[in-house]
């Protein structure tokens, strides 16, 4: 038997709003220029992450491979080796921002438009309620921008493994029994991806939530741009405290899925709010 998404998550309004917004970023990503600039500035520190994957996973330590006596290969593999590293590290601040305004822009704009086109008034003439309207919305903006967000996981997961394979014998005590490289590289990465997958949920949630208001679009940008804030210093909060536990070899494991809780609570609040909204405005009738 095939399996379907609940309700909010198959309605037309998010096949339509998924269908409209990957003609948008098709469209607005067609320059030659954008997508060679994007492979330029991305394919090193993706490749690198996967590398450096490899290097924590079989228990290698990256230094070793890279330097050694000189040579042209050597040289060769010593300089590939540095600018992977650099682009790795470099991409991880610099993608972050990029990712997070397209996120808000693209989930913000698929309200703004039924707004702009004057079609809310079709909307209250069919049975959507104010759950699939937002979470159909929601949805449609995750699933156009999936993949920008597996690239930051990519890149954040490198970071980490690049780290595991450089400590070697210096990390930690593992708890199950296995090698402690296997077993932290396993644990941040599912970590990470968790991470990366709320932070892109609280953000198109948020997204979602701007237009809906009947506030003024000063006033509600400016609410929006703080909260986003408060949710950037809670993840900085956050993995911070989770490096620090691991580094002093505490429970992070317990650190991190209570991080991961929290942000799981923080998308489920902005999309309730957002739904009340929804129904103070009349934008749709309640669930």
């Amino acid at each position: 038997m095939q399996r379907t998404l609940p309700s909010p998550f198959r309605t037309i309004i998010a096949q339509a709003e998924f269908r409209h917004q990957r003609y948008v970023i098709e469209s607005s990503r067609s320059s030659r220029g954008w997508i060679l600039l994007a492979v330029l500035l991305l394919a090193p520190g993706l490749l690198m992450s996967l590398v450096a994957f490899g290097f924590a996973l079989f228990g290698v330590d990256p230094t070793g491979v890279i330097a050694g006596p000189s040579s042209l290969g050597n040289d060769l593999l010593s300089m590939l080796g540095t600018a992977g590293t650099v682009s790795l590290v470099t991409m991880n601040f610099a993608l972050y921002p990029v990712v997070l305004l397209i996120t808000l822009g693209l989930s913000a704009n698929s309200i703004t438009r039924e707004k702009t086109a004057r079609t809310w008034e079709l909307l209250l003439l069919t049975n959507i309620n104010s759950r699939q309207l937002v979470w159909g919305k929601w949805w449609a903006s995750l699933r156009a921008l999936w993949g920008d967000h597996l690239m930051l996981a990519i890149l954040r997961v490198g970071w980490v493994a690049l780290l595991i394979a450089q400590a070697g014998d210096a990390l930690p005590d593992g708890a199950l029994g296995i090698p402690a490289r296997l077993e932290h590289l396993a644990v941040w990465t599912l970590l990470l991806v968790a991470y990366t997958a709320l932070d892109a949920a609280f953000t198109a949630a948020l997204g979602v939530a701007v237009p809906l208001s009947n506030l003024p679009n000063t006033l509600t940008g400016a609410i929006v741009l703080g909260v986003r804030v408060l949710g950037v210093v809670f993840n900085v909060f956050w993995l911070s405290l989770t490096i620090f536990a691991f580094v002093f070899n505490a429970h992070y494991v317990l650190t991190g899925v209570v991080g991961v809780l929290i942000g799981l609570i923080m998308t489920w609040l902005a999309l309730r709010a957002a739904q009340t909204i929804a129904v103070r405005g009349q934008v749709s009738r309640p669930v």
